[in-house]
Formats: structure tokens, sequence, C-alpha cells
């Protein structure tokens, strides 16, 4: 299931920036590519990114992709295997006559055997939309792991 948050972000971008009709598959998969390129902005250290079937294919423009753990991120592109990735299709239909954002139950699918593509985060929409996104940015289970590691550090520093 796509997380809330980026379900959020998705409806924004789609009010923001409507999907470009009639400008051919290109430019729908640009489209779909500066939304991977937000949510890598608003959400960093997330591992959020796209993917591609091997190494010499294009990006697929039409998927919004994260890898996990988390900490495995900031790994070099491309990580074949390393890490599950997980990819979510995005558009219906985006080499047809009528390419359709997917606005909810995004189709799921385990890509851990193909290729992770970072992206450069940029903020397309611009301003502030923290309060529409950043409701739940940081997940409890995250906020459990930070404080494990913290604790651990501060034992090995021999901090009490």
């Amino acid at each position: 299931m796509l997380p809330t948050k980026i379900t959020t972000l998705w409806q924004l971008w789609n009010t923001t920036f409507p999907i470009p009709l009639g400008q051919g598959e290109g430019a729908v998969r640009v489209w779909v590519v500066k939304f991977v390129e937000q949510v890598s902005f608003d959400f960093p250290g997330e591992g959020w990114g796209s993917k591609s079937n091997t190494l010499t294919s294009p990006v697929m423009g039409e998927r919004l992709t994260q890898i996990e753990p988390f900490e495995n991120a900031s790994l070099p592109d491309p990580e074949i295997g390393k890490t599950k990735m997980t990819s979510w299709l995005m558009v219906n239909d985006i080499s047809g006559m009528s390419p359709t954002p997917i606005m909810s139950n995004n189709p799921e699918q385990d890509t851990t055997n193909q290729i992770f593509r970072k992206v450069l985060a940029q903020n397309h929409i611009g301003g502030s939309h923290a309060d529409t996104v950043h409701a739940d940015s940081i997940p409890q289970t995250q906020l459990d792991r930070i404080e494990s590691l913290i604790t651990r550090l501060a034992y090995h520093l021999g901090v009490r």
C-alpha cells in the first residue's frame, strides 16, 4: 500500500500539475519523474526514486519506487538485489490514448532484483506545502529506530 503521505502529495501534484494529455507518452513519463523528484525532496533519506529493468534500459517513468531499509538509500546507483525494493504504478495506459493517474490503491510490485535509480530531489510545487504532506512524515518505527541508535551510541561513548 502506498503510504498516506505519498497519496496526499500525489493528490496535490495532480491538482497543481494536471496530467499532460495529448502530449505523448514522453511528456507523461517526464511528469511522473518530476513527481518522484518532488517525493524525494519532501521525504529525504527515505529511499524514494525510480527504477529500470536493466542497466541499459531507461527509467520506468510511470512508477514510484522505494528501497528499504531507509539507511541503504545512500548506496551507489545502481544497486541490484541489495535491499528490498517496491514500486507503485502511478499512471494507467501511459502509452495509450488516455493515460490516467491512479488516485488510490496504486498497484504495488516487488522489484527487488531490478535497478534502483536515484532522482534529483526538487521542489517543483514550490512554496510551503508541509502542512499538507508532512503530518505523518516520521513514522513511529523510524523514531524507535533513531532512539535505539542514539541509546547504543551513548553506551559506546560511555555517556550514561
